[in-house]
């Protein structure tokens, strides 16, 4: 059987090696533990969403200089969504050095504000926005997650 092992190398902010395996019986693709968490998260976090009331319009807008996790709205605003996750045995075992809403630093918000300006000039919003943040802690072995939603964070 033929096995070919590549690398690439991917657009992330941490720019991630992910692994690719090709063979004969078809495609498979290994991916790293965080991207499982942080899509896991974002799924959760849209799910919260739309339960609240908010019509989801976007999900990962992408540019060179960051990207959006989730852009929906509700009402007659658009609401710019940065989400944030965590996963480790149990809600107990995260330490307070390891909260979700920690991870969102100064540069961080900062590409995150650029992104969402080009967004509203590309899209010619005229609406009102606010810029929210997620965070999703999931307990793995109980396979639950505990979501909160922090409003107009940045701006």
């Amino acid at each position: 059987m033929l096995l070919r092992n590549i690398s690439r190398e991917t657009h992330s902010f941490k720019h991630k090696i992910l692994q690719f395996s090709i063979n004969l019986l078809g495609f498979t693709y290994k991916m790293p533990e965080n991207i499982k968490i942080g899509t896991l998260g974002e799924n959760i976090a849209e799910k919260y969403l739309k339960n609240k009331g908010f019509l989801v319009i976007s999900r990962n807008y992408r540019e060179k200089w960051g990207e959006i996790d989730i852009v929906c709205k509700k009402g007659q605003t658009f609401h710019f969504v940065e989400v944030k996750s965590v996963s480790q045995g149990t809600y107990s075992d995260l330490p307070d050095k390891h909260r979700p809403e920690d991870m969102l630093h100064q540069n961080k918000a900062k590409r995150l504000r650029r992104v969402i300006e080009t967004y509203i000039d590309r899209n010619l919003i005229k609406e009102d926005f606010v810029c929210d943040l997620i965070t999703v802690r999931i307990d793995q072995e109980k396979m639950t997650a505990r979501v909160a939603m922090f409003e107009n964070i940045i701006f």
